[in-house]
């Protein structure tokens, strides 16, 4: 059986999506608070609950990008990085997936990035018929793309 976890994450607001055998299971946000090590900390451990309750066996992050703050930047670089050892110490396969390549393939338009994440929350609504959030839009699209991947790997 197939356990996947979209992840689109922060420091402020992670938001997740879990798959179980291709259809949605549990999707949702984590606001951490504190200092930015303690949120950064505070973020990894709940990624490990979510791991850890719901069996999964492979996880999906997104990609961060330059976006002409270089503090923002270094930051989700260096949570990036402890969720990837958080995945290596636990011996989950994970993949980074561009926010371009999840985004086109979703049909997520729009210039600015206010204007995607509202695309996103209506194509979630669309599919779902219920609100989500922008973080687990985004998380529920990334993870839709990885059933996609996933499926084109099982074809080969």
């Amino acid at each position: 059986m197939r356990h996947i976890l979209a992840l689109d994450q922060s420091t402020a607001v992670t938001g997740f999506a879990i798959f179980s055998n291709d259809n949605l299971k549990k999707s949702g946000y984590y606001k951490p608070s504190g200092d930015l090590f303690t949120r950064i900390n505070q973020t990894k451990n709940y990624i490990k609950e979510l791991i850890e309750d719901n069996d999964i066996n492979f996880v999906f992050i997104e990609d961060i990008q330059y976006q002409k703050n270089q503090k923002t930047y270094k930051i989700l670089a260096n949570l990036q990085g402890v969720i990837i050892n958080l995945l290596v110490e636990l011996n989950i396969s994970f993949e980074i997936i561009s926010p371009s390549r999840w985004k086109s393939w979703n049909g997520i338009k729009g210039r600015k990035r206010a204007e995607q994440k509202k695309n996103t929350q209506e194509k979630c609504k669309e599919m779902l018929g219920r609100e989500a959030m922008e973080d687990e839009a985004d998380a529920i699209c990334i993870g839709l793309y990885a059933l996609h991947l996933l499926e084109q790997k099982d074809a080969i």
